[in-house]
């Protein structure tokens, strides 16, 4: 008995010994850790009576979080927000909506970039809706097509759709909006500006103000449900032959199918050729131009594809490339199997721009005139991203280049003939529902290149 338990004793105190070693070990890797996850942090902060939280840097920050080289620094930007947020929730004197501050983040990053692409935006989701609704054609709005002013900073009216609610209350083409309700544009992206200010419920009123001719004047707008009717018509009589006459106001999805409508009218009306109007237009959706020229060019006119590089499209007829910056070119070909006998010409001005030079540039390469004055010379595309939310990022993603290898951004097309607009004309602006050549000496040039044709 005595044997055993002085054998039994010794055990006991080895197994007291080996779990406080075991624990001393534990805390020892713990705080290893904290320390290393301290230091690999570079960073700590605490709280000093009457200063708040302050943020210590440590000298092992650079070493692991040096910013790699065009990257965003994640874990410099997320501290900074963490203090930030900090002071918002206990030191500042007002409520902070998380929310907004959260998407003023987003808008910040976009203003910090729009210096070298004034082109680029983002759009909270209501935004974003709205953007990809009225490039489908509809939405709520008061009936104009707008850019902003590269001089004022104020809203350009473009376009005043006939019989809107703008044009009702009296805007007019070359207006400059520098209010709503009130609230001052200038200054604000293109989205906020419209999406959040000029766009708004059905049946609701906004009062605009803007600048003509130097002078302020304010206007009481109808917000309404509109349609956007891109494509107007008309067949005009001249020296005793018919020609056509088509205004599009910009690309929307809707208007390749008010495009093919009006070129199968024309047609089966026998007319003697055709004018295509994009003076004014901005632009748009560049697929539905580019469906729009598919429209009319055949698919085999190979002459600027007749070398190998095209593949299976040698011998095609080539509409458009887009270079890009990491991406291989973008190559557009026409595929529809349609083509038109038409004869055309293409008016354009100084306010036609993007998806309009894309195609009066695509038919000057096959051999279509032009009249009017030099385009805008916006050859580049935005690409629009929905991002996981639903919210949206748009951004300039390449530069367009015409079948002849012609790029055009900051250059414009010039026209084959070259006309002015007449003093009267600037004066009352293009009338879209009743073209009158004799007074649209534009208008007039275009028509007496179709008739050079005959």
């Amino acid at each position: 008995m005595d044997n055993s338990e002085n054998t039994e004793q010794p055990v006991k105190k080895k197994e007291k010994k080996n779990n406080w070693k075991f624990f001393l070990g534990l805390l020892i890797g713990v705080a290893a850790v904290l320390i290393g996850t301290v230091f690999y942090r570079g960073y700590f902060t605490i709280k000093v009576p009457y200063a708040g939280m302050v943020t210590v840097k440590l000298p092992t920050y650079d070493l692991f979080h040096g910013n790699e080289a065009g990257k965003f620094n994640q874990d410099e930007i997320g501290r900074k927000l963490s203090e930030i947020e900090y002071y918002l929730d206990n030191e500042y004197y007002y409520s902070a909506d998380k929310k907004s501050v959260t998407e003023g983040i987003y808008k910040g990053m976009a203003e910090s970039l729009r210096e070298q692409d004034k082109y680029l935006e983002y759009y909270t989701t209501k935004e974003l809706e709205e953007e990809l609704t009225s490039i489908n054609g509809t939405y709520v709005g008061i009936g104009v097509m707008v850019s902003l002013d590269p001089v004022s900073g104020g809203v350009l009216v473009e376009n005043v759709t006939p019989n809107g609610p703008a044009a009702e209350a009296g805007l007019q083409q070359g207006d400059i909006i520098i209010k709503a309700d009130g609230v001052e544009l200038r200054g604000l992206s293109l989205a906020e500006a419209t999406g959040e200010h000029l766009k708004g419920e059905e049946g609701t009123t906004v009062k605009v103000t803007l600048i003509r001719d130097g002078a302020s004047m304010e206007f009481d707008v109808l917000r309404r449900k509109l349609d956007d009717i891109s494509v107007y018509t008309a067949v005009l009589d001249m020296d005793g032959k018919k020609y056509g006459y088509m205004y599009i106001t910009q690309f929307l999805t809707s208007t390749v199918n008010g495009f093919t409508d009006a070129i199968d009218s024309f047609e089966a009306q026998k007319v003697d050729g055709a004018v295509i109007d994009l003076r004014g237009n901005p632009g748009g959706d560049m697929n539905a131009a580019l469906d729009m020229l598919d429209y009319i060019l055949p698919e085999d006119d190979g002459r600027f594809t007749k070398d190998g590089e095209y593949g299976p499209y040698q011998g095609k007829t080539l509409l458009l490339s887009v270079e890009q910056k990491n991406l291989p070119t973008v190559r557009y070909f026409a595929t529809d199997g349609h083509r038109s006998g038409l004869s055309l010409v293409i008016l354009a001005d100084d306010a036609s721009a993007s998806a309009s030079e894309i195609f009066t540039g695509v038919m000057k390469s096959y051999g279509y005139r032009s009249a009017g004055i030099t385009t805008y010379g916006k050859g580049i595309v935005q690409s629009v991203r929905m991002l996981y939310d639903k919210s949206g990022f748009k951004y300039t993603s390449g530069e367009y280049v015409l079948p002849d290898g012609e790029k055009i951004h900051g250059i414009g097309i010039t026209p084959d003939t070259v006309v002015e607009a007449s003093d009267e004309m600037n004066e009352v602006g293009i009338d879209i529902t009743d073209p009158d050549p004799v007074l649209d000496v534009q208008l007039k040039a275009a028509l007496e290149l179709l008739k050079g044709e005959q």
